[in-house]
């Protein structure tokens, strides 16, 4: 999430897809309150601001404090297999876990698998195939669809993480 935005009075972030970690940045330990908004113009300094982030998949664990001022909740999911452990394009990579959730019906679920490239800072996100509660379905893109690959042959392989939503 950002850590700064200063003039953020109010934001709705429910029931998105987002992730990662919620920074401290966001709490006043002296108001015990998200961070107050400073003077501008009109506005006086202290004012409170309402961010709301119910329903996402934030990373656990969350704050202390992000729960009941912002609503937040962390989905926390392991992965215990991933077949086949090594394989190359267009293969299909099934991962096995707990945590991924169940499928919602006629919901976008944004699940899949994030590759990259060894030695290389370019990643695509794949939709999964294929999910269920415990399991992951995801197949591996052909290396051509790396800009970085096309440019110089130092493929050696993906780089697998999974989003879940």
């Amino acid at each position: 999430l950002v850590d700064e935005l200063d003039h953020l009075e109010a934001i709705e972030l429910s029931r998105n897809a987002l992730g990662g970690f919620i920074s401290d940045t966001w709490y006043d330990k002296t108001t015990k309150s998200v961070t107050p908004l400073p003077a501008y113009n009109e506005r006086v300094a202290g004012q409170r601001r309402n961010v709301r982030l119910t329903q996402n998949p934030l990373f656990c664990p969350l704050p202390p404090w992000a729960s009941k001022l912002m609503g937040a909740s962390c989905r926390e999911t392991q992965i215990h297999a991933i077949e086949p452990p090594v394989g190359g394009e267009g293969e299909y990579l099934t991962l096995t876990g707990e945590g991924f959730g169940p499928p919602r019906l006629g919901q976008d679920d944004s699940f899949g698998c994030v590759f990259r490239v060894a030695q290389s800072e370019e990643e695509i996100f794949i939709e999964a195939t294929d999910r269920t509660e415990n399991t992951l379905r995801c197949r591996a893109p052909a290396l051509d669809a790396f800009a970085a690959s096309r440019r110089a042959n130092t493929a050696g392989g993906f780089a697998v993480t999974v989003n879940v939503a």
